[in-house]
């Protein structure tokens, strides 16, 4: 009974910390969430009851529920991202979306070093989970669809497909192997492309 009702609270506070900073957001700045924003003691709380997935899943319900009413200011939904993150390292689905969003709107304001920042904190969050093959997928993914790079792309899409050779990554695999050999022709006419990672084929 005791842990149902500190769940209860803990749920209630991460869901109105997520509002009071999306509300807090202004439209026109970018929101990131403060270390400060989540004490330590409510960490080791969430860690030491194994809340994480629960909370999580919670998190993502508000944050589908908020976006209704943000369609066209998806930043300010940022904070529930961040929340998630913070929570649970390893949820590369919100690392990919927020870090998608943060690029997208860097790019807007010709932020150039911020782009390689928030790039660089994706790249962080997947080397601490060599063994999570979203991870390496979502920083293969950027390089390929946002960057257009596919010569970054290809390892980190080569890893996550000797993860897990699913739907996903061998999809995106594909993809970026084809990027690679259209630029490939293009910088070097008449020679013949050879795909570093052949063996995959």
């Amino acid at each position: 009974m005791q842990r149902l009702l500190l769940l209860l609270i803990l749920m209630v506070f991460l869901s109105g910390l997520g509002q009071f900073l999306v509300q807090q957001s202004p439209k026109s700045t970018k929101t990131e969430l403060s270390d400060k924003a989540i004490s330590v003691p409510l960490m080791v709380a969430i860690n030491i009851l194994g809340l994480q997935d629960l909370i999580v899943r919670w998190l993502w319900i508000r944050f589908d529920l908020d976006a209704l009413g943000f369609v066209r200011n998806y930043h300010r939904l940022l904070p529930y991202l961040d929340l998630i993150t913070k929570i649970k390292p390893d949820e590369f689905h919100a690392w990919g979306l927020k870090t998608y969003m943060r690029l997208l709107r860097y790019q807007r304001e010709g932020n150039s070093q911020r782009l390689i920042e928030d790039m660089q904190k994706l790249k962080d969050a997947a080397q601490k989970y060599p063994k999570n093959w979203r991870g390496h997928f979502e920083v293969a993914w950027m390089y390929a669809i946002f960057f257009k790079q596919p010569e970054n792309s290809l390892p980190w899409a080569n890893e996550a497909l000797i993860l897990d050779s699913n739907n996903e990554t061998r999809e995106l695999w594909n993809y970026v192997e084809r990027l690679s050999k259209e630029e490939f022709e293009r910088s070097n006419p008449g020679q013949i492309w050879i795909n570093p990672y052949a063996r995959w084929e």
